[in-house]
């Protein structure tokens, strides 16, 4: 589905610390941190409104499952309408194929 789209490089930035970094469509740049205890960080050429909903974000992405059986997509697009949080640059399949990335 993605797949045209999955312009990702990976890279090991230290022990137990990945990054992965993608274009998303539009052509924006996104990068997902997991550190040393599993903490998920984003940064890249992308809009959140409102902005201090980042860390919340951050903190659901970090406590999802790694189960596949579960639609990871589905419930961070519940968790974006729920906290009523408007993305630009930025969409809940992006973020879901940055998180399976980062966790491999």
């Amino acid at each position: 589905m993605w797949e045209k789209y999955n312009q990702a490089r990976d890279s090991r930035v230290g022990s137990r610390v990945m990054q992965v970094e993608r274009k998303v469509p539009g052509g924006k740049l996104v990068q997902m941190t997991s550190d040393s205890k599993g903490s998920i960080h984003l940064t890249g050429d992308f809009f959140l409104h409102p902005e201090d909903e980042l860390n919340s974000l951050e903190e659901f992405l970090t406590l999802l499952p790694s189960d596949n059986n579960i639609n990871i997509v589905e419930l961070i697009r519940e968790y974006i309408e729920m906290r009523n949080i408007c993305m630009i640059g930025l969409r809940p399949e992006d973020l879901a194929e940055l998180l399976f990335k980062v966790r491999i």
